[in-house]
């Protein structure tokens, strides 16, 4: 990891190590039980990272997001969330767009869901892991609302936002 580190300009780096600290956090929200949906888990990471970035006035969050907007409209073939939870498939999602467009599409649904449901209920949705035996119910309980839902809210949204 030194030599992908060494090859970013210096917003990059800070935005990785930010990235890869939230995933401890994360970790230890979920007391080491970071089993969730996917495109949330590296979303939030993403988002905490850019808020960082405009925190130490390296770069603004709104570029950064329009920055995603861009990835995303140029694709058009988006991934239900649904299909976006396991390992596997994030894998296969990377080997068929690369890993622009996954976690373009995770950062900006996890946006969303921030600005509908708060930060609260992000830090209750890792805090719920450990004792969760289903991924949906989880999301449901955190976020008082269904997975299926929230995913045809967000192709609403990315539709009103693309044109």
């Amino acid at each position: 990891n030194d030599e992908i580190l060494e090859a970013l300009k210096w917003p990059e780096r800070i935005h990785v190590l930010a990235h890869e600290l939230t995933h401890v956090v994360q970790y230890e929200l979920a007391e080491g039980r970071l089993a969730g949906d996917l495109w949330l888990i590296e979303g939030f990471a993403d988002w905490v990272g850019y808020q960082v970035l405009e925190a130490l006035a390296l770069d603004t969050f709104s570029r950064r997001k329009d920055l995603k907007i861009a990835q995303v409209r140029q694709e058009r073939g988006l991934t239900p969330l649904s299909q976006m939870i396991t390992v596997p498939e994030w894998q296969a999602l990377n080997a068929r767009y690369g890993s622009a467009m996954p976690y373009a599409q995770a950062f900006l649904a996890t946006d969303l869901l921030i600005e509908q449901r708060g930060l609260s209920a992000i830090m209750d949705y890792f805090r719920r892991m450990p004792h969760a035996t289903d991924l949906i119910e989880n999301f449901q309980a955190a976020f008082g609302i269904e997975l299926s839902t929230f995913e045809r809210q967000f192709a609403a949204y990315l539709e009103n936002l693309l044109g």
